[in-house]
């Protein structure tokens, strides 16, 4: 069962999903891609408006033998809609050339050049759609993917400037650049993230971009976890101490030795105490030492998994930190269900049966069980 994500650590987290969403606005208003949106958003629109126009494109699939697909509209709180609607234009390319060919009133079609425009944008926005849902996963840990996400998505942007892409898609990158590392760096400095990375089993050190960011990283382990051994330790002392006292009270006075001579003869005790409190430290630097050490666990494997059976203490610090954080994605994905439910032919459904029928759609898969 996955934690949600612990209040007093994470509650004022943004949604990373939605910093990606934030990125890609920060690229559309890149001009060139502007002027590419808003001219498939007119062709998407006449074939949405127009039977005639979505029955001949209907028509021209089916005789070459193509799947038939429909155009996706661009709506700007939808996130990732220009993309998938620049991905579909893309996959239905030749049919809907032919379609607009034969339509009298429909408008331009893209040039050469914008379809070659139009695939290279479909390429460079792909790993952010990637990653949006990645992170917007309810079933398994999200925190520990930011920082190794940001790193891919930075990675991924050095590999396309060295492609052969337009003057345009280039422009596009270094837009991408600057947004992510506006939108997305604060992320690589919350604790939470980097201790969440450093104790996932797939991801460890690596997840990092730099030594410098493995070694903050294993210095916020070595804190926290040293924090909780201390802690630990405190607690068993004290219940210790606790358990001589109520054994002195059921004594004879007349037969015990009085407890300051007793303290005096056994406190070679006390010594061996606070040698174990400060071992904390050593205890500390070996058992992460240890857990990094080891082989990263197979991306078919799950981390909490791995913890829960794992015999070394560092566990209690990773459970506590792989989580799945506070996302306004639930939220955006209710909001797209309920446009589904409430259409033109279904406009009359109460505020009651609209809940109720959400209600069923997102818990279905519970039901069924």
């Amino acid at each position: 069962m996955i934690k949600v994500a612990q209040i007093l650590k994470i509650r004022h987290m943004p949604c990373f999903a939605h910093s990606l969403n934030l990125v890609i606005k920060d690229v559309l208003t890149e001009p060139n891609v502007k002027e590419l949106i808003d001219k498939c958003s007119s062709i998407v629109s006449h074939f949405k408006r127009s039977t005639l126009a979505s029955d001949k494109l209907k028509s021209i699939q089916r005789d070459i033998k193509k799947p038939e697909m429909k155009l996706i509209k661009y709506i700007e709180i939808r996130w990732n809609s220009a993309y998938f609607m620049l991905k579909r234009i893309m996959a239905v390319k030749e049919e809907l050339t032919l379609a607009i060919s034969q339509l009298s009133n429909a408008p331009s079609n893209l040039s050469a050049d914008e379809y070659i425009f139009l695939g290279e944008l479909v390429k460079l926005l792909d790993p952010f759609d990637t990653c949006t849902a990645a992170v917007s996963g309810d079933k398994y840990v999200t925190i520990s993917l930011i920082i190794p996400l940001i790193k891919g998505l930075c990675l991924k942007m050095v590999e396309f400037e060295t492609d052969n892409f337009t003057e345009a898609a280039h422009i596009v990158i270094q837009h991408m650049k600057t947004a992510i590392n506006d939108k997305l760096k604060p992320f690589e400095s919350r604790s939470a993230c980097i201790i969440a990375t450093l104790l996932n089993p797939h991801f460890k050190k690596v997840g990092f971009k730099t030594d410098a960011d493995v070694e903050r990283a294993i210095s916020y382990v070595h804190k926290e976890y040293s924090s909780y051994l201390s802690s630990r330790q405190i607690l068993r002392a004290s219940a210790i101490e606790s358990t001589a006292t109520g054994d002195s009270s059921l004594e004879n006075d007349s037969d015990t030795p009085k407890k300051s001579k007793l303290d005096s003869l056994l406190s070679f005790v006390d010594a061996h105490q606070n040698r174990e409190i400060h071992s904390v430290t050593a205890d500390t630097i070996i058992d992460v030492r240890q857990y990094l050490a080891k082989p990263l666990l197979p991306r078919t494997e799950y981390p909490i998994e791995y913890w829960t059976f794992n015999e070394n203490s560092l566990k209690h610090v990773a459970l506590k930190y792989l989580c799945i954080p506070g996302s306004s994605t639930p939220a955006e994905r209710i909001f797209s269900k309920a446009g589904q439910v409430v259409t033109d032919r279904r406009n009359r459904l109460s505020s009651k049966h609209i809940n109720a029928l959400l209600f069923l759609n997102v818990n279905y898969n519970l039901l069924k069980k």
